[in-house]
């Protein structure tokens, strides 16, 4: 079942992740679509992006930020 997961189909939970942190959902929709960019330009996953890229979208993101992807 992991191998047919994919991280497009965590954006929610990405949102998620920083409306707990205090930022307006409205604004995750916009600073989810930029980790997106940021993947695909480097031709990687979204879970392969380091808290520091996750930091340059948005300074709430932390070293808790890589649970997002946590599947379990």
């Amino acid at each position: 079942m992991e191998a047919s997961l994919s991280n497009d189909m965590l954006a929610t939970d990405f949102a998620e992740y920083l409306v707990r942190k205090g930022v307006p959902f409205r604004e995750t929709h916009h600073i989810d679509g930029r980790a997106v960019r940021l993947a695909e330009s480097r031709n990687v996953k979204m879970s392969a992006l380091s808290v520091a890229d996750l930091k340059t979208l948005h300074p709430l993101f932390d070293k808790d930020a890589v649970q997002i992807w946590d599947y379990s």
